[in-house]
């Protein structure tokens, strides 16, 4: 069990992600998107990465939100991927320490999402660069 209500995210990145609606890559559906299917996304972007927050945090949905098993399921084993062994495993099935990795994910996923769409005006390029880098996340961390 855990005393948080809510999952945080940088709050240097609130105006990108607000903008993320009015930017023209609709094909791509991020204009949709949830602040937790965004969240998720930038879960994936930075699992190879995770940083700690620097300066303002923000709340960005609250766990109640968090409706599905599948949904669940993805923030509470963040942090069992690291487990270098199975003494290890109990430590992190912790709910509090898989928040907080999937927050330090999502903090560098966000800036590496930021830095993705600002750069590519090419929504087709944009779109390629992205499906690459998840393509290559999945073979990373998911794939046998």
């Amino acid at each position: 069990m855990t005393n948080r209500d809510r999952i945080y995210f940088p709050r240097k990145y609130k105006q990108f992600n607000k903008a993320l609606s009015d930017h023209d890559i609709k094909t791509l559906g991020l204009d949709n998107l949830s602040n937790l299917d965004l969240f998720k996304l930038a879960v994936a972007y930075g699992l190879d990465d995770p940083t700690d927050f620097d300066g303002a945090k923000e709340g960005l949905f609250l766990l109640k939100d968090l409706k599905t098993t599948y949904d669940q399921t993805l923030l509470n084993i963040v942090k069992l991927g690291t487990a270098l062994n199975n003494d290890e495993i109990d430590e992190y099935c912790n709910l509090e320490l898989n928040y907080d990795e999937a927050e330090r994910c999502a903090c560098t996923g966000f800036g590496k999402l930021k830095e993705l769409v600002e750069s590519n005006s090419d929504e087709e390029l944009l779109i390629k660069k992205m499906f690459l880098e998840l393509e290559t996340i999945y073979f990373t961390n998911v794939k046998l």
